[in-house]
């Protein structure tokens, strides 16, 4: 399986079966027998490495903040619903409300 990487970190950014695209100024491109742990390992231009403690604690805060922005991203939806209802915003504990129905609903899916 091919997969690209960013040469700048060794990020691993997409890859599988297909052959895919990749910018040979800014992404690097290996072949591995099984799709790596996004997390824990990093491409190089040597093969697959393990990521350092640094690249992990990276990796990680970029997930805490992508999930944070979707929280976001449901409370402003939940805020307009809302307001599209009743003509105002919700208070905050109101706010809250709307996103626990919505988590709940989501999980229900």
């Amino acid at each position: 399986m091919t997969w690209i990487y960013r040469l700048t970190d060794g990020q691993f950014l997409r890859g599988g079966w297909a052959d895919p695209s990749f910018d040979p100024e800014s992404e690097g491109r290996i072949e591995l027998a099984s799709a790596p742990d996004y997390r824990v390992t990093r491409g190089s231009a040597e093969g697959a490495r393990a990521a350092t403690i640094e690249e992990i604690a990276a990796f990680d805060a970029a997930m805490a903040r992508q999930e944070f922005d979707s929280v976001k991203a449901l409370k402003a939806m939940a805020a307009a619903l809302w307001k599209k209802q009743t003509g105002n915003f919700p208070s905050v504990a109101q706010l809250a409300a709307l996103v626990d129905d919505a988590v709940i609903a989501y999980k229900n899916l």
